[in-house]
């Protein structure tokens, strides 16, 4: 294995993931908590390889966007929330690109 690739498995994908996650977390969490005038619960970035608990077979899949645990109750999935932030970045990117298009 070359030094290069182990360098970035170990060191640059991390920081890429943090953040990239990061930001499309914390974009999606005010413009989620913005637009429902904070009524609406998301889960914490912590949680966003959590599945929901349940009896399920082994070919089912979570398809859930609610994430229901016990004593804390429902709350918007992590993932959606980073879905939300990264559709807010494309509509930015696409706005500033045709925008500038003269």
């Amino acid at each position: 294995m070359p030094v290069g690739e182990v360098i970035g498995e170990l060191i640059l994908r991390p920081i890429v993931e943090l953040v990239f996650y990061g930001l499309s977390y914390w974009t999606g969490f005010l413009v989620l908590k913005s637009v429902s005038i904070g009524t609406i619960r998301l889960a914490p970035l912590a949680t966003i390889e959590e599945k929901n608990r349940g009896r399920k077979k082994w070919h089912q899949i979570d398809w859930s966007i609610w994430l229901h645990r016990p004593g804390k109750g429902r709350a918007l999935k992590a993932e959606c929330t980073c879905l939300a932030g990264m559709l807010v970045w494309v509509a930015i990117g696409l706005g500033i690109y045709f925008g500038t298009r003269a």
